[in-house]
């Protein structure tokens, strides 16, 4: 598990590898991550809290890899993600909530 804000306000990152035991994305942990443009969730990722990406205007895609991932309300705060590359049936992302308005593209793997 990551802390609640760990990554908060770390203007210049805009890229993150997160190791493969990682259950869980608090809340807030990347809020004010200015720069950063691309997150992929592994599959090993169960739970994404609220505003756990609050105010990163440079992110624009993102990857899911477990098509069972719990994504909290406003986990996607403003966000201006455009791409969603998926690992599962339309069916599971279906199945997904809290994603942004803002995606208009879903790339299924």
């Amino acid at each position: 598990m990551i802390g609640s804000g760990a990554f908060k306000d770390c203007y210049l990152l805009n890229e993150i590898e997160l190791p493969y035991n990682l259950k869980r994305i608090n809340s807030h942990t990347f809020e004010n991550c200015l720069s950063l443009s691309n997150f992929v969730i592994r599959n090993e990722v169960q739970v994404v809290g609220s505003y756990a990406f609050k105010n990163c205007p440079s992110l624009k895609k993102i990857t899911i890899s477990n098509p069972k991932v719990a994504i909290r309300l406003n986990a996607f705060d403003r966000e201006g993600i455009t791409v969603v590359i998926f690992k599962g049936t339309e069916k599971e992302y279906s199945r997904i909530r809290h994603l942004p308005k803002s995606v208009s593209e879903v790339v299924y793997k």
